[in-house]
Formats: C-alpha cells, structure tokens, sequence
C-alpha cells in the first residue's frame, strides 16, 4: 500500500513539476535538478525534509532532513548535502535526535558566505559543520543561563561569517505580537562570541557584512506593523522605516517585512497587500536607504500580491519576491469559486536603471515544507550572481539556473 502511494504520489508531482518546468522554459530561467522525499526514501527511513539552503556558488544544496512517522515524537535527524546541477546525493551523515514539535519553531541550515562551512539549527542544538565532511567544528549555545535556552532564528551574512542567533523560550509569538528573544552575534568560523543583547521580536534579516539587523518594529500604533534596523553589536536601533505614506498603512493591517540590498539600503514589502474588504492597497516593494529614510525606488508590479517573502543575491543585483496574487473580486465575493489555474509565482528583478521586473515564475501551489521556519515558507534561495534559484515545492527543492 505505501509503494502504491508513493507511485501515484510520484506520478502527480512529476507531472506538476513537467507543467511548472515548460510555463516557466519561455523565461529567462530553467530547471537544471530536483532532490525531494522520494529520492532519498532509498537511504533515510520515512524521510521529511525540513530545511534547506543554496551554497554562494549554487552548485550545492544542503538539507535538513527527519526521519519520523505518526507514531515518534522525537525523531533522528540528517544532513544531506546534493549537487544542485546532477541532484545528487554528495554526502549525508545523521545529526542528531530531534525533539518534539515546539509550536512556530522550525529547524534551519544555512551555507557560510565562504561555502567551507554549514550552520545547522534543530530547535536544540545550533552547531557549525565542516563542508564537505560535515563534521561539527563547534556548537553555539546561550551565552548565559535562563530561560532563552531554545533557538528561534539563525541570520548568516554573506559578505562576512558573522552570524546572529536568536534563543526564545519556546512559547509563541504574544498577543502584543512580539516575541522575546536573546540574540547572540557570533563569528561562525572562530567561535569567537561577538555581542549579545535582547530584543522583543526576533530579527528577520542581517546585512551583508552582518552590521546590522532588520526587526519589526512594535512602537509604532499603526495596524501595520513596520521596520527598525539595529546596530548588531549593540542591539540598538538606528533607523525606524514605515510603509510609504502613499501605501495608507492604517487602512490595512500587515508585517512589513525587509532585506537588506548592501549595508545601506533594504528593500521592504508586507506580508499582505488587502483590506478588511479585500480590496488591494499595499502591492508593492520599496527600495528605502534605511540610514535618513531615503525612498530609492518603489515597484508596483502588475498582479502582484506580496506574501513578505524577499531574497536578495548576495551581489546586490538580483533579488526575488513570492507572489500569491488573487483578484480582488474573489476576495470580495468569498463564495465564489477561485480558479484552478491561481497560481503563485516568483518575481525575479535584475539590477539596470533601478531594479526592473526581469522574470515572472509560476510556483506549484504546494510550497515550501511541512514545518516552515517563522520568515521563511517558501524556502527560496538564490546564488550570490543570482544565476541559480532554488525553491522548496512538493515534498522537495527544485534548482532552475539563468538560460
């Protein structure tokens, strides 16, 4: 029975990923290889995976994989590390033990700028492994005692292997909408404990050389909720960001959510762009310099409909933005049947005069994996040239590269 299910499962996803390959071949990108669930079903019992991440160079793909079934609370946990261009199966060695699910925590791994290093986070343990060997070189624990003991986030900077951990206490986000966290600055390659402070949200995004961070920005009384950036050493906030004032953030209610472009500029888009009616108010991404607020440059797709989720190419001139855009009147009528063929995409913008629109990238409807880290659903990464995207989809992570 399970064989069988397998197949038609693997029958249906091959013939999804046949469709999503051929409507995205007429764009600028096209799929060069696909590691999922049923490909390492071979080597790893009952396997998930929960986590992944794209080397610089995007030759590699490293994995976070549970080996766990209906009946396990706590499960073994893998590394698997694949060519991204062959799909195949480079390395894999088993990591630990992983504990039972903590509601709004999920697992993560990331490459180092440098690719010698992978940083892997089970809700337990946060430690860094060796490429290609993946031996662990050190662990990263709390740096003191208490009740911020569970990792919540992890940030690695691609220009530098700083790295800032967040620890919560395993409860979720509040009814206030924060969420305290201690946050830890550390240099991955040493070990070396950089600065530590606490926040009351957990940070979503470092700049490249790891200076500073974007968080959310809870003091303001807007229904939307905006950005601050923070000096990483000391915590302390140097530039406050609000939606633009054409935007009319307080006739929605949102979480702008922001990536750095460089060390001075973030690009910033929320994590809805309706009313309480349902109307569209808020399709946009801006390009702000976040040390005087600055507006560098604000895009408005066409049928755009910002789910908050933005990756940046560690050169600054690629970045890609998932998209699930509906028409405002399915959304205004919600018993009307929304079509079958409402896909969400992925919106590529190459660096010219200003950022311009380059590709738009139907997606699978399935995205992302079965537990999703707090900023991070689809699991999209992009190569520091911005020449090879992966995305997480359909129990597994598709590579396309630039035509």
């Amino acid at each position: 029975m399970k064989n069988g299910v397998w197949f038609w499962s693997s029958i249906l996803i091959a013939f999804q990923l046949f469709l999503f390959a051929n409507a995205q071949g007429e764009g600028k990108y096209q799929t060069i290889g696909r590691v999922d669930e049923k490909k390492l079903a071979g080597q790893i019992p009952d396997p998930q995976i929960w986590a992944n991440d794209l080397s610089s160079d995007g030759k590699l793909l490293a994995l976070f994989v549970v080996s766990i079934n209906a009946r396990q609370t706590s499960a073994p946990s893998w590394i698997v590390v694949a060519n991204a261009a062959s799909s195949e199966i480079l390395k894999m060695e088993r990591f630990g033990v992983r504990p039972g699910f903590i509601q709004g925590y999920a697992p993560q791994i990331a490459f180092t700028s440098d690719g010698k290093s992978l940083v892997v986070e089970d809700q337990q343990t946060v430690a860094v492994l060796d490429v290609p060997n993946l031996h662990t070189l050190r662990t990263i624990d709390p740096d003191r005692k208490g009740e911020f003991t569970i990792p919540t986030e992890m940030l690695v900077a691609t220009e530098t292997n700083t790295a800032v951990v967040s620890f919560g206490t395993g409860a979720s986000r509040g009814s206030d909408g924060k969420w305290p966290t201690h946050n830890l600055v550390v240099d991955v390659t040493t070990g070396e404990r950089l600065a530590s402070w606490d926040a009351d949200d957990i940070p979503m995004a470092i700049s490249p050389h790891g200076t500073f961070l974007a968080i959310s920005n809870h003091e303001n009384a807007s229904p939307t909720v905006a950005v601050k950036i923070l000096d990483s050493r000391s915590g302390k906030s140097v530039a406050m960001l609000y939606p633009s004032p054409s935007q009319a953030p307080e006739k929605y209610s949102a979480v702008v959510m922001a990536k750095f472009l460089g060390d001075e500029n973030v690009v910033l888009t929320p994590n809805n762009g309706a009313d309480e009616s349902g109307r569209d108010v808020a399709s946009y991404l801006n390009i702000v310099r976040f040390k005087d607020s600055h507006p560098m440059q604000e895009i408005q797709p066409r049928d755009y409909g910002p789910v908050g989720e933005v990756v940046v190419s560690a050169n600054q001139n690629t970045f890609v933005a998932v998209s699930r855009y509906l028409a405002t009147k399915y959304r205004e009528h919600t018993h009307w049947r929304i079509p079958s063929e409402t896909k969400p995409e992925l919106l590529v913008f190459g660096k010219g005069q200003g950022f311009q629109l380059d590709t738009r990238m139907p997606l699978p409807s399935l995205l992302g994996f079965r537990w999703s880290g707090t900023f991070d659903r689809s699991g999209v990464r992009i190569s520091k040239d911005g020449s090879v995207i992966s995305v997480a989809a359909e129990y597994g992570v598709t590579v396309f590269a630039r035509k």
